[in-house]
């Protein structure tokens, strides 16, 4: 059979290496991707490259920062675009290079491509190319991006292989707020703690904010109890508020509660009390651990409201709270409370009128 040798539309010449690639018409199969060539790279500048040829360039991992500078040289559209910023940032060996040859050839900068920075962050943090986000948000300072990037990476992506090199690539805020922040919502217990171990010896964690104590007590699964107690054990100088019993009053599980009362780490004010009583499911179980702890607690207009509208435990609650004081005043916000109440407001409404006749 005689080869073609005329062009096709691409540009490139069929030939013996490449000839599986074109109908019997010298036309190219559709599906079909063009092969490069040392003979088409000494013609290059008589074509036309597309887009894709740049993406090939950006997404090679190995020898992508001594193809692109050329690629981009011979290429006449429009090359600081999405789909070239998304193919850098997946590239985890080369992301950062390849797209700062990409905005230099633009005569372009890190700090003055915002929307294309972020899209670069997100796109590297979810793939897990953390050398490539910190390189990226450090050059990109001055634009003040906001994102938590590290939430936006899958479960898998951080993992105790990875750890190591990731903790070398992150800055001090990132260790003490991201990373950790990420670990202690998450639902693999036994890895968390491990990682977070691994983070909080680090002399760069000198303090740890209270929002990763409430994520850990706020909790759904298991595993709450043994990261407040290595977070508890880990700085002395921690940062704590109210805002973590309220974080454990509202989850699930009574063991954060448990451990938070005991070791007596916070106080007990009136928003804890009004977290307690609307808990759905631990509502008896959160208010006897209060009560437990101090016996003289007030009940005010704001917690009684709190269990009237309890759609479970409503009733429970409010019985509760009338064995410790016989003698609350029952006010309009409670009955209406009460009767906004969509699966025990008949039966929350039959227990306030029992305590006040009046009614």
């Amino acid at each position: 059979m005689r080869l073609q040798t005329g062009r096709d539309s691409t540009g490139e010449i069929p030939g013996p290496a490449n000839y599986s690639l074109y109908n019997r018409s010298g036309s190219r199969k559709p599906g079909t991707r063009a092969r490069t060539s040392p003979y088409l790279n000494s013609r290059c500048e008589e074509m036309i490259l597309p887009l894709d040829v740049v993406i090939a360039a950006c997404e090679n991992n190995d020898t992508g920062s001594f193809i692109l500078p050329d690629v981009l040289n011979r290429f006449n559209g429009i090359s600081l675009c999405d789909t070239v910023v998304f193919a850098c940032a997946t590239n985890t060996s080369l992301g950062y290079e390849l797209m700062d040859v990409v905005f230099l050839h633009n005569g372009e900068d890190w700090s003055t491509q915002a929307k294309l920075v972020e899209l670069f962050c997100r796109t590297a943090a979810s793939c897990g190319n953390f050398r490539a986000l910190k390189h990226a948000r450090q050059r990109s300072s001055n634009l003040n991006i906001d994102g938590q990037f590290f939430e936006m990476a899958p479960p898998g992506i951080v993992d105790p292989e990875k750890m190591e090199d990731l903790i070398t690539l992150c800055d001090r805020d990132i260790l003490k707020f991201d990373l950790l922040l990420r670990l202690a919502e998450g639902e693999s217990a036994e890895a968390n703690i491990e990682m977070m171990q691994r983070i909080l010896v680090r002399p760069e964690v000198d303090r740890i904010d209270g929002e990763i104590y409430i994520s850990a007590a706020k909790r759904m699964s298991s595993g709450g109890e043994a990261l407040l107690k290595l977070l508890r054990s880990s700085r002395g100088n921690t940062f704590l508020d109210g805002n973590l019993m309220s974080g454990s009053l509202s989850c699930r599980n009574l063991g954060t509660s448990v451990m938070l009362i005991h070791e007596d780490m916070v106080s007990i004010s009136e928003h804890d009390l009004i977290k307690a009583a609307s808990n759905i499911l631990q509502a008896i179980g959160m208010l006897i651990l209060l009560w437990n702890r101090d016996n003289s607690l007030r009940i005010t207009e704001d917690v009684i409201k709190a269990a009237a509208g309890n759609w479970n435990q409503g009733v429970q609650a409010l019985g509760f709270l009338w064995s410790k004081d016989n003698s609350l005043k029952i006010t309009g916000d409670v009955l209406e409370a009460a009767a906004s109440n969509e699966h025990q407001g008949v039966k929350v409404l039959r227990f306030l009128w029992s305590k006040d006749s009046s009614l």
